[in-house]
């Protein structure tokens, strides 16, 4: 990090954000995957000033449950999904810069960590906490929890 901030190339401002690009996708995913979100995203800005952040962070976590849930993939594959996510997270953390190639995916979470640090929010523990309760999510995958491992959890 120089001077405590991200650094992003080709910088285009879009409230918080430094790419136009993954909020209007995140916005389109919450829509597809969140009804109420319909109604959400008419609320101006004045009255939810952070409804940008909850969108990418809803989107985020939205698109994580889809690898998590999906009957396509092994679950090693998605293992190694989750783990690439966490690795990345705290990639974003450590770093100068964000790296150039990402997914729009991965600009969701680039986001929130921009958000965070330029904000001083305080986020990371909540980025890891839904990182680990989809890892929770895939070890359980096709089975009911018992009341254990959800206390365990």
């Amino acid at each position: 990090m120089k001077n405590g901030n991200l650094k992003f190339k080709n910088e285009i401002t879009s409230g918080s954000f430094p790419y136009f690009y993954p909020i209007h996708t995140a916005k389109q995913k919450c829509e597809e995957r969140y009804l109420a979100f319909r109604f959400t995203n008419k609320i101006p800005k004045i009255i939810f000033p952070n409804k940008d952040v909850y969108t990418m962070c809803y989107a985020y976590f939205r698109w994580l449950d889809d690898i998590v849930d999906s009957i396509k993939l092994d679950s090693e594959t998605i293992g190694f999904k989750i783990k690439r996510q966490m690795k990345f997270l705290d990639e974003l953390y450590n770093q100068k810069e964000i790296p150039e190639e990402l997914s729009t995916e991965e600009l969701f979470l680039a986001h929130l960590v921009c958000f965070d640090i330029c904000k001083k929010k305080n986020m990371r523990g909540d980025l890891e906490q839904i990182l680990k309760a989809l890892k929770f999510d895939l070890k359980r995958k096709g089975k009911v929890c018992s009341e254990k491992e959800i206390g365990g959890y």
